[in-house]
């Protein structure tokens, strides 16, 4: 069928309006220019295929209305029609990936779309600056340069494209390019995209699925992913999960280090160093935390994940500095530092794909909202949160041993202190009570369940430094009947499985309310090889680490490797709640939902500092529904 001819304005079709309050703007929100609907748009059908030059096409929304889904994209989360002689040169010329070093990315699938990114070398295409876009507002298609075309397709040829549009490359946001295609695509259904340059450049061909329809019980497999250092070693665990079948990734926080060569905790191979540009071991300016991303998205193996898999990623405290909270890095000053925080803040929205707002004009935990959800059908709906913008400080001091391997103190009990901050915790507190989801699953940042070492609080940056809160958070899920309640957890660089009791110490398994699953890092090094880093790098604190042991280890010898005793110890002290705990393997997890059962599999990949990798099954746990005891499965 032709392609109809419209009037000589452009029109556009809005994307449809939401209910959740989430923002579609792909910029920062003092940026979007105002959109006009003009009066002469064309009444298309719900399919229309035209054949000229991979440009102008039309399709079906997945909603059952009509849609024009080609042409011109704008900040708006818009897909305006252009004239078919717009698009007569987006012709592939060169091999792909040229020209776009970062390759591709998608994430925040939806039923109807997800949002979609690349990165375009400045020497091939310089982007729009913002005053341009604005400037150009819904007549994007008549910019010379600064433009990408997107096109998304059922098939990796793209024989038959589906979705194409025009979007700007954004020159002072690194020159990527973010596209929102969410109410343009059809549920539960796996996509191709890719994107071209007008002078034929054309990156790497993407994959993505779209979640399940509202209604659907269809089974779901997730990937489950964290702490992920490019310079202490591979990235062996996203390798072998983009060989996975996935329907998308969780990223639980530290996608990238601050670090780069912090002896504490890396050990940078040869081919894994950076330079940073300020020239210091922590990254404090926007071109700093700019070159991490660049550089670790330049891994081919992070890279081969994100063009395999819709990935879904929150951020923990390396994308900002170690044990992090507000705008203070403790490890560094006392001080809060607002100006780095936003550049942190900044970069993390440039290269992640989420469907999340920035707005540079405003305070630093003001201009990004990362805490969302996502239904997926009736099966189950995911709640990812922030844990680091909002949290209050320390409750015992910023010092080492103030915060790790603490008795505790009197401020532990103050009922001010907050890891989410009020609007978050009620935010996930009214989701989680009132979803009709069958499974409710938190993805959870930092530890929840209490972990004890020594009679002590092994860290006090765990939801251990927020026991008022946490109380808060189980007494209500208690009281509203919150079934089926799974948290997948990271950070601690180390797998565990846990129960979640609102008394950890004295209820029995059987009323158990959740369970806690946490994954490996990637590539940090695993706890047991930092405790091992730590002590042999001070014998001072060796010493007095050693002191602390004997007081539950009474037999430790001075000779004897600590490390080696900690798993039978660990376990012992937090038996009440801790199933299965590993604190030497890096790997990843991957959790199947079903209607009747989930079952989580954790996966060791070798030592991150070894260029082979060979995956091995750690455990597999099985939870029936409204069941709240576990399986394990070996």
């Amino acid at each position: 069928m032709a392609l109809p001819r419209c009037g000589r304005r452009q029109a556009y079709y809005p994307a449809p309006a939401r209910d959740d309050g989430r923002a579609r703007y792909l910029v920062p929100a003092n940026e979007r220019p105002e959109a006009r609907v003009s009066p002469d748009r064309c009444d298309l059908p719900r399919r229309v295929h035209a054949q000229r030059d991979g440009c102008g096409y039309y399709g079906d929304s997945g909603q059952g209305r009509r849609a024009a889904i080609a042409g011109v994209y704008t900040e708006r989360g818009m897909i305006l029609r252009a004239s078919v002689s717009l698009c007569e040169n987006w012709t592939p010329r060169y091999a792909p990936g040229v020209g776009f070093p970062q390759s591709v990315a998608s994430g925040d699938p939806t039923p109807y779309g997800a949002i979609l990114w690349t990165r375009v070398d400045p020497a091939i295409e310089q982007g729009l600056t913002n005053a341009e876009v604005r400037a150009l507002g819904e007549s994007l298609g008549k910019a010379t340069h600064g433009t990408a075309l997107f096109q998304v397709s059922l098939s990796p040829r793209f024989d038959r494209i589906l979705l194409a549009g025009l979007a700007p490359i954004l020159r002072e946001f690194d020159n990527v390019v973010r596209v929102d295609t969410d109410g343009r695509l059809s549920p539960g259904k796996t996509y191709y995209y890719r994107f071209l340059t007008r002078d034929g450049y054309v990156s790497r061909t993407g994959r993505f699925k779209t979640l399940p329809a509202p209604d659907s019980l269809s089974p779901i497999r997730i990937g489950q992913v964290t702490c992920s250092d490019y310079t202490n070693g591979y990235f062996h665990a996203y390798r072998f999960l983009a060989d996975d079948s996935l329907d998308f990734v969780v990223h639980l926080g530290d996608y990238i280090y601050e670090a780069v060569g912090d002896p504490r905790y890396q050990a940078p191979p040869a081919d894994r160093r950076i330079t940073l540009p300020s020239g210091r071991l922590q990254a404090s300016t926007l071109e700093d935390y700019r070159t991490l991303y660049r550089t670790y998205r330049s891994d081919p193996d992070l890279q081969r994940l994100h063009e395999r898999h819709a990935m879904i990623v929150i951020w923990d405290d390396h994308e900002f500095a170690n044990d992090s909270y507000d705008a203070v890095a403790p490890e560094e000053r006392a001080e809060p530092d607002p100006a780095r925080r936003l550049a942190a803040n900044q970069a993390w929205f440039e290269y992640i794909p989420a469907r999340v707002n920035f707005d540079p004009a405003k305070p630093f935990d003001q201009s990004i909202r990362l805490y969302r959800r996502f239904r997926v059908g009736k099966l189950l709906e995911l709640f990812a949160t922030d844990e680091r913008l909002y949290r209050s400080a320390f409750p015992c001091g910023s010092g080492v041993l103030q915060r790790h391997l603490s008795k505790g103190c009197p401020a532990l009990q103050d009922e001010k202190r907050t890891m989410l901050g009020e609007a978050q915790r009620e935010w996930l507190l009214q989701g989680l009570s009132t979803s009709d989801a069958l499974w409710k699953v938190w993805a959870n940042q930092v530890q929840f369940a209490p972990l004890k070492l020594f009679g002590r609080f092994y860290s006090l940056d765990q939801w251990d430094g927020y026991p008022v809160e946490r109380e808060r958070i189980l007494q209500t899920i208690h009281q509203q009947g919150v079934r089926n309640l799974v948290l997948l957890t990271g950070d601690l660089h180390a797998f565990e499985v846990n129960l979640l009791k609102r008394d950890f110490e004295h209820d029995s398994d059987e009323r158990a309310i959740g369970v806690e699953l946490m994954v490996g890092a990637v590539s940090a090094s695993s706890r047991l090889e930092l405790i091992e880093r730590f002590l042999k790098a001070s014998p001072a604190a060796r010493a007095l680490v050693y002191a602390m042991a004997r007081e539950a280890m009474p037999d430790l010898s001075e000779s004897e490797s600590l490390s080696a005793r900690l798993t039978e110890q660990i376990l012992k002290e937090n038996g009440r709640w801790m199933r299965r705990f590993d604190g030497w393997a890096n790997g990843y997890a991957t959790a199947e939902f079903t209607p009747t059962h989930m079952v989580w599999t954790a996966y060791s990949t070798g030592h991150p500092r070894q260029r082979r990798a060979k995956r091995q099954l750690l455990w597999r746990v099985r939870l029936r529904l409204n069941d709240p005891t576990v399986e394990l499965l070996n």
